[in-house]
């Protein structure tokens, strides 16, 4: 969208001097009559002001010559003879003038608002960023899976408890039965050094005892042989039992191998959760910051365009209607260069209300990227449809401007016809850069 005014829509260097010159001539064929009369004096007084304007016109003093201008020669603008229309024109484009310097402060301003715009746009979408942050880190909730691992580590502490009890029965049997093979193998061992001795003594004995002895050494080495094979039997059994006790043994590492992982696993997850839930109570915080930092700009924003460029706009028009109102009064004396003059108030006009339609259209557009995204409170949510009639009747009232100018400069022969409207506002209107003039 064009953001500046076309050099077609400004008033032609030339017709300033082409009014001055003109009320020149006037005051020369007068002069014979007229060499008396206080308004051609006060002409002549207000021609060379203006010519000084033109050629040194710094923003302080030249406000203060238009002025000048204006107390010299408006006295003279009454009454609806060719001195007095000579005069209007002088009133007109010392008002023109005098329009200038409020037209730029409000299109300072307006400048302005379209920055703090460009900004608003800027933080939306921060925040839009933070915001989709924030949901998705709250969106993480591993309760779910955090109860599941937990039921996994009851169900693998019981296994693991259960695997421990069988081991250790497992164990404390297999201890039983070494102690008692032991037992029957030093038993059996005692057995036999018994009934060796007595072998020993019966060699010294008569045949009688001797008998004996050597009976009770058969039945001692009976009951060793008796005790060695329980004893093979217990190791037999032994031998059976470890295995299965080894076994429970590797059972009951890996169900701790497990348990350690699930205990790492809830670990893991309860940070991971911590984690999501501290990022989401940040991202939610500088959210919530930027929210406030976006309400902050658009009030400054609002108030700054109802508020100082509003002002300075309604001076420069106050200003820009009587320059209209002094044009028209010379319109039948000088009928092209009143419609000269009225036209470049009118292009003042249009001028002035390029900046207002710009800034609206940024503030505009701004507003409601930040109401679509939810970063705008309702309070001010309420204002969409006030700045959206307010840029409604800007662009009708550019327009409007565009057309009287041409109105006017045609009939001065300045110009032909050529279509000049603001075009249609777009869903990406005002995304202007601040630092852009609203005129050329």
């Amino acid at each position: 969208m064009a953001r500046t005014l076309s050099r077609r829509h400004r008033l032609p260097h030339f017709a300033t001097w082409a009014f001055v010159a003109a009320s020149g001539a006037l005051v020369g064929t007068m002069s014979g009559c007229l060499e008396r009369d206080a308004r051609a004096d006060a002409i002549t007084e207000a021609r060379a002001l203006l010519v000084a304007i033109d050629k040194d016109s710094s923003g302080v003093e030249s406000a203060k010559t238009y002025e000048q201008v204006l107390r010299v020669v408006q006295q003279a603008a009454q009454g609806d003879d060719t001195t007095a229309a000579a005069a209007a024109l002088l009133v007109a484009e010392a008002e023109i003038g005098l329009s200038g310097q409020h037209l730029r402060r409000s299109a300072e301003h307006e400048r302005e608002v379209m920055r703090l715009s460009n900004l608003i746009r800027g933080a939306v979408t921060s925040w839009s960023v933070l915001d989709a942050e924030a949901q998705a880190a709250s969106g993480f909730d591993p309760t779910d899976s955090l109860a599941a691992l937990r039921a996994d580590g009851a169900a693998l502490e019981t296994q693991l408890r259960d695997a421990t009890a069988a081991r250790d029965e497992s164990a404390a049997e297999l201890a039983s039965l070494r102690a008692e093979a032991d037992r029957n193998l030093a038993e059996a061992s005692t057995h036999r050094e018994e009934a060796g001795e007595l072998i020993l003594r019966a060699a010294g004995t008569s045949a009688t005892e001797a008998a004996d002895l050597v009976e009770r050494a058969r039945e001692l080495t009976r009951q060793a042989d008796r005790l060695e094979l329980s004893a093979e039997l217990l190791e037999a059994q032994i031998d059976r039992g470890e295995p299965v006790r080894d076994a429970l043994d590797r059972d009951i590492e890996a169900a701790q191998d497990r348990i350690d992982a699930n205990r790492t696993s809830v670990a893991d997850l309860t940070s991971r959760a911590q984690i999501a839930q501290e990022t989401a109570a940040e991202a939610r915080r500088e959210a919530g910051a930027l929210a406030t930092r976006i309400t902050d700009l658009f009030a400054r924003a609002v108030e700054l365009h109802r508020g100082e460029a509003a002002d300075a706009a309604n001076d420069a028009t106050s200003h820009i209607e009587r320059a209209v109102s002094f044009g028209g009064r010379a319109r039948r004396e000088f009928r092209e260069r009143a419609a000269g003059t009225v036209g470049s108030a009118h292009q003042q006009h249009a001028t002035l209300l390029r900046a207002k339609l710009d800034a609206l259209e940024a503030l505009s557009g701004a507003a409601r990227l930040a109401s679509e995204a939810g970063a705008l409170p309702g309070s001010l949510r309420s204002e969409l449809g006030p700045l959206a009639q307010e840029l409604t009747a800007a662009r009708e009232e550019f327009n409007q401007a565009i057309t009287d100018a041409e109105d006017q400069l045609i009939a001065a022969g300045i110009r032909e016809r050529r279509e000049r409207r603001a075009p249609p506002l777009d869903e990406d209107a005002g995304q202007q850069d601040p630092g852009s003039d609203t005129a050329e």
